[in-house]
């Protein structure tokens, strides 16, 4: 599938996950403007948060088991197939990369890749303090240009929204 068409596919994938959803493209957060969540901090369990490395070297693989890993989820979710798998075990395998990698970056691994993981950091729910962590991640990301702004604006609201506070965004 060719880059244009992947977008394409991205694209489309991300109005099926926001469904209903709607984010001003001039309400979404700039890298400077994004605090971070007042929600308690993302846990012992949370890796370290690092800016992304320059000059990161696309991983074709990590690329395709997470978007292989966001159709499964989206299959399970949209009625189109079988999810097997699960949100917990996502959510785990995410941890997992962003132990090894940090937040998976545009450069690291496309943004519709990126995009996502987003996904998955969405549909972790049922872990708060991995949501937690994956947002304090992306945010790090985002600052370094390497993150989408407005999957920052959702995680947080998220977030912030699964522990019974106000959203900033108000996705």
């Amino acid at each position: 599938m060719g880059g244009r068409a992947r977008g394409l596919a991205a694209a489309s994938v991300l109005a099926v996950l926001l469904g209903g959803c709607t984010v001003d493209a001039g309400t979404a957060p700039s890298p400077s403007s994004v605090a971070p969540a007042a929600s308690p901090s993302a846990g012992a369990d949370c890796p370290p948060v690092r800016s992304p490395t320059p000059g990161t070297s696309f991983d074709q693989d990590l690329h395709d088991e997470l978007m292989a890993m966001l159709e499964r989820d989206q299959a399970g979710r949209l009625g189109t197939g079988q999810d097997d798998e699960g949100d917990q075990a996502r959510t785990d395998r995410l941890m997992e990369i962003i132990a090894v990698h940090g937040w998976p970056t545009f450069a690291l691994v496309g943004e519709d890749a990126e995009d996502a993981a987003w996904a998955i950091a969405q549909h972790s729910d049922l872990d708060a303090a991995a949501q937690r962590c994956a947002l304090e991640h992306l945010r790090a990301a985002v600052e370094a240009e390497q993150a989408s702004p407005g999957n920052l604006a959702y995680l947080e609201a998220r977030v912030h929204a699964g522990a019974g506070e106000p959203q900033r965004y108000g996705t």
